[in-house]
């Protein structure tokens, strides 16, 4: 779930055209149309005229644009594996991350999306009958909005949704708004911290009385968007995300999403990630903590 991990965006401010208009008085443009007023002296020296400003001369970056960033285009990554094993046992897993950034003078756009898929088939030796059992059913989307105050700071809004069968989740979701904060930029090492208000929703795919068959809470979100890049093909990224309930009966939610990147060239890579769920009350049937590892080649745009 990419968070991917990752993730070091800070914006500009729109340029501004200050315009002027004069006007002259006949007498005033005659004088100086005159051949005796337009022409150099005589000793006068020759000056180069300079080149036209062009647009990018206007714009002012309150953040400068990394080597890797765009302005008014959309840059993101699609990455996916499968593993497959035949014989005494069937056994099929599968996994699509994929994200996204638009980023203009003043704000930024941030998309993302994930899908995993597990499914086992086991025969009995002695009836021979084949058992089918779905054991990894997870996908889900997030977007978030960045509006840029200054090169440091920002005001946020973002919503998350998902299904996790392993979780017994029919439908995760949550949306809310927030600020956030860069709070290291050096060359190798990006971290940045946000947090706000949101309104979280967990609906249980089965439940039997008197268990609930939902969970709906306020919370305040606590994340941490960490990127390290030690050489320019290497990276490692680490996304941590919290919700805390304001009321102390209410489940809380974490979850840590970590990526170990390795570019093959400008546009594929390698990628292992490790996404790490935790719920203080977890759905009915269903475990605190849920693991997952998965490695995957990608492509980015």
């Amino acid at each position: 779930d990419t968070a991917c991990p990752s993730e070091d965006r800070w914006d500009p401010h729109p340029p501004r055209e200050n315009r002027m208009f004069t006007i002259l008085i006949p007498t005033a443009f005659l004088a100086v149309m005159s051949p005796e007023a337009t022409a150099p002296p005589e000793d006068a020296t020759p000056v180069e005229a300079s080149a036209p400003a062009t647009p990018e001369d206007a714009v002012e970056l309150a953040v400068p644009l990394t080597e890797d960033e765009k302005l008014n285009e959309w840059e993101g990554s699609l990455a996916g594996g499968v593993f497959m094993s035949f014989g005494n046992t069937e056994r099929l897993t599968a996994n699509i991350i994929a994200d996204a950034i638009y980023r203009r003078e003043g704000d930024r756009f941030t998309l993302g999306g994930w899908w995993y898929y597990g499914r086992e088939t086991v025969t009995d030796p002695v009836t021979n009958i084949e058992n089918k059992e779905t054991t990894d059913d997870r996908y889900g989307a997030r977007f978030q909005y960045d509006y840029f105050l200054n090169e440091k700071s920002y005001l946020l809004g973002m919503i998350l949704a998902e299904h996790d069968s392993n979780a017994n989740v029919d439908l995760r979701s949550t949306f809310g708004v927030g600020y956030g904060r860069q709070i290291i930029e050096a060359e190798k090492l990006a971290w940045g911290v946000e947090g706000g208000l949101n309104y979280f929703t967990e609906s249980y795919i089965t439940s039997v009385p008197p268990d609930p068959s939902s969970d709906n809470r306020i919370t305040a979100r606590i994340a941490s968007d960490l990127l390290w890049t030690p050489t320019e093909a290497f990276s490692l990224g680490n996304l941590f995300e919290t919700y805390v309930p304001l009321q102390s009966d209410k489940n809380w939610y974490t979850r840590v999403t970590t990526n170990a990147r390795y570019d093959l060239s400008e546009v594929l890579f390698t990628q292992l990630q490790w996404l790490v769920d935790y719920n203080t009350e977890p759905a009915p049937g269903a475990k605190n903590a849920d693991h997952r590892l998965s490695f995957s080649v990608g492509w980015t745009f």
